[in-house]
């Protein structure tokens, strides 16, 4: 996972039934002809079926081939290191040629754009926080509100920030967002996010009658790597008893449809290589990336808040994808500066761009840890994407 400033919800997609109308995508088979059980009434004089959601958040730490979410305190320090010759910065020729030729501009140059980039993630932080509303979760804006002083939090702000906002934390917050519309909440983190536990907690609930959502915040590989991304192996979802192939998660109730309704992966190549199976196993509908998902600090987080206030599957998808990818990659945000220009000898004001070097920065240091060619940028918008298999319109079960 990556610069989701921390949270992650783990790397991170897709999958749907067979409905009236043909919304499968590309390649995508309809489930098999054996149908669930008809999913229970919620009680007496409701025309609603029992709803559930079950959560799994397992960040495994030791994992090597996949994103993690205290990957992107890694860019962001590297970023808010960088020397002016590393800065690709939108201003006139004239004033950059001022600045070399300058020792004392270069350090008031690199002091202003590194403070800018604190300023332009703040307000993106701030964007956010304004998109969840008032009537999001506690725990959520709590996160929002320290994310925006990451940048004050001292040496290492991943480590102290996730010390805070760790796994724990998301499968609470993830919780609470959810209880509120659901009959039933199941999450399973650390030790308890195993493969079995997760098929079993899947099987039982449709056994009962439940219509079944799916909230996937686990590790994921899978191919193709056309983007710079590492090879990850054997493509599989990550539980905390290691990776469940493809083959695997197709044992779950035998491989018989079941009352599922919809499934938001953050796991890496989710959508490409995973939508398939969920809408073989009865899904209206599946979300997750096109290969490496680097959006896992917020999206997970976002997503459950557009879902729960009725958003659909890829309205709520798209949200959690347009916010962290500002986040991630800066937006438009100039700071100004005064040189004196050789030509007329008259100091003029000068405007900066530094949105794009914040997303060329970030990407080059994502390379690091997460790219084939570690010379060689990463692109985290398009590896992150996401992917809709099935009727997307879907809303939560029981909605």
């Amino acid at each position: 996972m990556v610069f989701a400033m921390v949270i992650t919800l783990t790397a991170m997609a897709d999958a749907v039934l067979a409905s009236e109308q043909d919304g499968r995508g590309p390649g995508l088979k309809a489930a098999p002809e054996a149908g669930p059980l008809q999913p229970r009434l919620g009680g007496k004089g409701t025309t609603k079926p029992l709803t559930a959601i079950v959560i799994v958040v397992e960040e495994n730490q030791a994992q090597t081939y996949s994103g993690k979410r205290d990957a992107v305190f890694d860019p962001l320090e590297d970023i808010l290191d960088a020397g002016f010759g590393d800065m690709d910065l939108d201003m006139p020729k004239w004033a950059k040629k001022v600045v070399k030729e300058s020792g004392k501009l270069v350090d008031d140059v690199v002091d202003a754009v590194h403070k800018g980039h604190v300023a332009m993630v703040n307000a993106v932080v701030g964007e956010v926080d304004q998109a969840v509303g008032n009537q999001s979760a506690s725990c959520f804006k709590e996160m929002l509100g320290a994310l925006s002083q990451m940048n004050a939090l001292g040496p290492k702000p991943g480590k102290v920030f996730l010390d805070r906002f760790g796994e724990d934390f998301y499968a609470d917050c993830l919780r609470q967002m959810a209880e509120p519309k659901y009959d039933k909440v199941v999450t399973l983190s650390d030790t308890k996010a195993t493969f079995d536990n997760f098929k079993a907690t899947l099987e039982d609930l449709n056994g009962q009658g439940y219509l079944i959502d799916v909230l996937l915040d686990v590790h994921g590989c899978g191919n193709p790597k056309t983007m710079n991304n590492i090879d990850c192996g054997d493509p599989g979802l990550g539980f905390a008893d290691g990776k469940a192939s493809r083959d695997t998660i197709k044992t779950i109730n035998g491989g018989k449809a079941m009352n599922l309704n919809a499934v938001y992966m953050v796991s890496c190549w989710g959508g490409s290589n995973f939508n398939q199976v969920w809408l073989d196993l009865g899904a209206k509908a599946s979300n997750g990336s096109t290969e490496l998902n680097y959006y896992t600090l917020l999206s997970p987080l976002l997503f459950m808040d557009g879902w729960t206030r009725g958003k659909s599957l890829d309205e709520a998808a798209e949200k959690a994808y347009k916010h962290e990818k500002s986040f991630m990659n800066g937006k438009k945000h100039k700071i100004k500066m005064k040189f004196r220009n050789p030509v007329t000898g008259q100091k003029e004001t000068v405007k900066i761009g530094i949105g794009a070097t914040w997303r060329k920065l970030m990407d080059q240091s994502l390379a690091k840890n997460y790219g084939e060619n570690k010379k060689k940028r990463v692109n985290n918008r398009e590896s992150s994407k996401r992917m809709t298999a099935g009727d997307g319109s879907v809303r939560r079960a029981g909605r």
